[in-house]
């Protein structure tokens, strides 16, 4: 009887956020919208492993270097490109493992971490042996001892859990955003959409580990020509596009046609092309977070904001940030 009265939603939440860039270089407004949203955990993105197809290896990329110590507490998070995991084979995962150790226990040399590392990658049917192979040998290497080893579990992992399998790691994240095929010139909104988390996540109770949840507080601007898409338009922001009207028509709410050919910030435009803007609407994050918060059977769970950039936490009050965590407790 005490057990059917317990309410599901964890009580204990610990706030966090990831920071997904190539430099660390955290401005002073980021620090103080950390501390003004009770940030703890930063969930620091150190490189890629990407493959080298003329060496024909996994490479890392995007190295972040001269990492300061802070007053929240630091995950490492290593992100595997999808042609790694492809071209990898089970019994060559013990190399990379101890490259990826390697190249951790250098860059985070003399500082203070969480005991906690986090592998970022999205596995599929044909490739989870070896991903799972290769999480098994992180196990064993000297950065990863005595540390919690979780992994980023995307909601077709979750809802296709026979097929994906479930990761060798103490926990997971569930990443409740990139819910949409961006490359559509149809979808709406490819960052979230409350209507398809609940599909994906109907069965949420029951997925075998414990999970993490990362909500999205993100924008962007994604380009197509003749129904084709050609990229996202990476340090664009949606406003960028209400403010010069003459060269851009509205079509849609979010749906803007390209009145000429162009330069703009930095970007080749040709008449006729088609600019889409992306939201995380607070309204549509609230709903999902509600939605997890409902169906998550745990006492206890990070909730970690994606991403940590001005331009995103320039978009939401540090109320309506802590509303978000409160959706858990």
């Amino acid at each position: 009887m005490l057990a059917a009265c317990r309410p599901s939603a964890p009580h204990l939440v610990v706030p966090g956020i990831y920071y997904w860039k190539t430099s660390y270089q955290p401005t002073k407004y980021e620090r103080q919208k950390w501390d003004s949203c009770g940030i703890k955990r930063l969930y620091l993105h150190c490189f890629d492993v990407a493959w080298d197809k003329g060496q024909q290896k996994p490479i890392p990329v995007g190295i972040l270097r001269n990492i300061k110590q802070e007053r929240q507490a630091i995950i490492p998070v290593i992100f595997i490109t999808q042609e790694v995991i492809r071209n990898l084979k089970p019994a060559t995962t013990s190399g990379l493992a101890t490259n990826i150790n390697k190249l951790l226990e250098e860059q985070f040399q003399g500082l203070s971490l969480a005991a906690e590392v986090q592998m970022d990658c999205d596995w599929t049917e044909n490739s989870r042996e070896a991903y799972f192979s290769l999480l098994r040998q992180l196990r064993q290497q000297s950065f990863f001892r005595y540390k919690i080893l979780s992994a980023t579990i995307r909601m077709h992992q979750l809802k296709y859990r026979l097929r994906s399998g479930i990761p060798p790691v103490d926990k997971g994240l569930l990443m409740c955003y990139n819910m949409g095929d961006l490359k559509n010139p149809n979808t709406t909104n490819s960052i979230i959409d409350p209507p398809v988390a609940k599909r994906y996540l109907k069965d949420l109770k029951s997925y075998p580990l414990q999970l993490d949840i990362a909500l999205p507080i993100f924008s962007w601007v994604l380009q197509f020509r003749q129904g084709q898409f050609l990229g996202i338009l990476r340090g664009m922001a949606p406003q960028d596009i209400h403010t010069v009207a003459p060269l851009f028509k509205q079509q849609k709410e979010s749906l803007y046609a390209v009145n000429r050919d162009t330069v703009f910030m930095g970007y080749d435009l040709r008449q006729g092309d088609a600019l889409r803007t992306e939201q995380s609407h607070l309204e549509s994050v609230e709903r999902v977070a509600q939605f997890v918060a409902k169906n998550l059977d745990q006492d206890s769970l990070s909730v970690v904001l994606f991403s940590s950039d001005s331009l995103s936490l320039s978009n939401y009050s540090a109320h309506a940030l802590q509303a978000l965590f409160n959706s858990f407790r």
